[in-house]
């Protein structure tokens, strides 16, 4: 008689699976930043005050695409260039957003603040799903 294999699956909760993808997505952009910065030699010019003016000349960049409109055409002007001028100035931020967490040493406090968050959109799912009744 041949022996069976039994498999268990772990099952997760929403806010698990949200913070296992965060952390995954967080390391994978800080391991390739990193390796980014070493193969350029930057880690000398990545310092906490370059990298903030490096950070606020991005945020300057994404506002000047944004300002000067009426708010209620905001969405309705956006053309796909325009989008994705958006998308990389975003990224952007994005970016020097990490490299300034690495800089400060500060990368298992944003971790714990992603933790957090995932637990809110669990919290947040719940009550949702909670307060919708059928009549």
């Amino acid at each position: 008689m041949a022996e069976q294999e039994f498999t268990v699956e772990t099952v997760h909760t929403p806010a698990e699976t949200n913070e296992f993808h965060l952390y995954t997505m967080f390391e994978s952009i800080l391991s390739q930043l990193e390796t980014f910065s070493q193969e350029c030699d930057f880690q000398e010019y990545n310092t906490k005050v370059n990298l903030t003016l490096a950070l606020i000349t991005e945020v300057g960049e994404l506002a000047e695409l944004l300002q000067w409109r009426k708010d209620e055409s905001r969405n309705k002007e956006l053309d796909m260039l325009k989008r994705n001028k958006i998308c990389m100035e975003i990224a952007d931020v994005a970016i020097y957003t990490m490299r300034l967490a690495v800089v400060y040493s500060v990368v298992e406090n944003v971790k714990n603040s992603l933790s957090r968050s995932a637990e809110k959109e669990e919290k947040y799912a719940e009550t949702s799903a909670q307060s919708e009744v059928v009549i």
